[in-house]
């Protein structure tokens, strides 16, 4: 019976060890889990951010393109008067 006593005592401090093991890495699942919440918060902020800076890089980009088209269209314009009138004067002195 004393035998069978310390059985049961050994095996109930056994069991109240593994309830604190147990307690401990629950306790530890709940940090890791609140700390990748965390992490995700600043992930999707950051994903955020990136997106609206990827939509005013692309406003900017667009508004380049409209400026570099308008500037060719006048360098050409430029050009072509300039090459009239050096036809229009080689003509004038031609006759």
């Amino acid at each position: 019976m004393v035998n069978i006593n310390h059985q049961l005592a050994a095996a109930a401090d056994i069991d109240v060890q593994m309830t604190e093991s147990f307690n401990n890495f629950n306790e530890s699942l709940d940090k890791l889990n609140q700390s990748t919440i965390g992490q995700t918060d600043g992930i999707i902020q950051m994903s955020k951010t990136f997106a609206a800076s990827d939509r005013y890089l692309k406003y900017i980009i667009s508004r380049q393109n409209k400026r570099f088209m308008w500037i060719f269209i006048a360098a050409i314009s430029v050009c072509v008067t300039a090459i009239l009138i050096l036809a229009g004067i080689v003509i004038y002195l031609k006759y």
